[in-house]
């Protein structure tokens, strides 16, 4: 997250993270790709906190709080308004 102009991050078969809670300050971040990465907490939420988001990918996994699809329906809304 101290990379702040970060524009665009995708992770593959990384190990798991604890969180997405890290990625609060990235500020300028509008494409995260997490495929093959699992996010332990299941709390995708702090990716709708992100002004510039605009595409997000992962699989979906039962523990997560929202699909892949709805997250990005939340993006596209978010980014209309």
């Amino acid at each position: 997250a101290s990379i702040n102009h970060l524009r665009r991050l995708k992770l593959s078969d990384c190990a798991p993270m604890p969180n997405l809670k890290w990625i609060s300050g990235m500020k300028h971040l509008d494409f995260f790709s997490f495929v093959e990465t699992n996010v332990i907490d299941g709390d995708l939420s702090p990716l709708l906190t992100l002004p510039k988001l605009e595409y997000v990918a992962t699989f979906d996994k039962r523990h997560y709080n929202y699909k892949c699809d709805k997250i990005r329906d939340l993006l596209t809304k978010k980014n209309i308004h």
